[in-house]
């Protein structure tokens, strides 16, 4: 193919193209020709672009092209309760606060964790259990980021030191040494950012709201979804089931101590159910991920839960 002696300015302009139309491009190894679907392939390559996946997931799915991180994102939010453990988010504490107050979630995915230190040298690993899960007036309206631990605290507690369930867990000792001791141990930059939203907890035989919970147990319902042990009606609250525990069961196998669950260590441990068929028991998860119940001086792991 021979080209004309002209400038560029001499060139007539075009607004369309076909696949097989070929363009001069002036690259490190001289001036080459290439066509245009070539050229479109290399250029998605470079930025990471892929073909629209056919999925039939709700929602809206545009046309054309997503960019590849885009839709690995969208992947990890489908997957998050399917086995999905995260990747480690790039965020400091204060920064996903003020996220969560801008309404802006993008780069977090139920599933995704940070890693903490306590004052007593303990690592936790902190999962994204939900996102917004409970947002009305249990959180004044605001946005809100449930943490809970990928494991168990390594030390087992009691929830009371006798056998009863008087109260439900807001009259439980555990309750208390989650707020004091253990939140205590926090470091400062989660307690800066940690939010005592309201929480609807049954009492045995009835029900209240509860503001005085920086630390908290998930109920029953929001590990499964159903009454299993729990009071039917009093043991519902406004609990809606955290969306890191639907579809399986990965992430409410737990062990005792960092890395324990991954190591295929199982764990006992607390709900903030009272058991509805007697008045000695709390609700807890077996070392096989069934919902069981235990009495409430059994010493059995216990995750450590908050809101940002």
């Amino acid at each position: 193919m021979s080209l004309p002696e002209k400038t560029i300015n001499q060139i007539a302009q075009t607004t369309e193209i076909t696949a097989d139309d070929v363009l001069i491009v002036e690259t490190s190894n001289g001036t080459k020709t290439i066509k245009y679907s070539e050229l479109m392939k290399a250029v998605k390559t470079s930025l990471g672009v892929v073909d629209t996946l056919d999925i039939t997931e709700e929602g809206y799915i545009p046309e054309g092209y997503l960019v590849a991180a885009a839709l690995e994102d969208k992947q990890a939010q489908i997957r998050a309760s399917y086995g999905y453990f995260g990747k480690e988010l790039p965020f400091t504490w204060a920064e996903i606060d003020e996220k969560e107050t801008a309404g802006d979630f993008s780069g977090i995915n139920v599933g995704d964790y940070k890693d903490i230190m306590l004052t007593n040298g303990e690592k936790v690993r902190m999962e994204v259990a939900g996102i917004n899960t409970r947002k009305g007036y249990a959180t004044n309206n605001n946005n809100c980021i449930h943490w809970i631990s990928r494991d168990c605290l390594a030390t087992t507690y009691k929830m009371n030191e006798t056998n009863t369930n008087t109260g439900g867990f807001p009259a439980s000792t555990l309750k208390t040494t989650l707020n004091t001791t253990i939140y205590n141990m926090l470091p400062a930059d989660v307690k800066a950012v940690i939010k005592t939203n309201k929480r609807l907890c049954s009492k045995k035989g009835s029900w209240d709201w509860q503001e005085d919970q920086k630390l908290w147990l998930p109920s029953e319902v929001e590990v499964w979804g159903f009454n299993s042990w729990s009071e039917v009606g009093y043991g519902n609250g406004n609990a809606v089931q955290f969306e890191i525990f639907r579809g399986s069961l990965a992430h409410i196998n737990k062990g005792l101590g960092f890395g324990k669950a991954e190591q295929g260590s199982r764990s006992y441990w607390w709900c903030g159910s009272p058991d509805a068929s007697n008045t000695t028991t709390f609700c807890g998860v077996g070392s096989g991920g069934n919902p069981s119940y235990y009495y409430a001086s059994t010493p059995l792991g216990v995750p450590l839960c908050f809101d940002t």
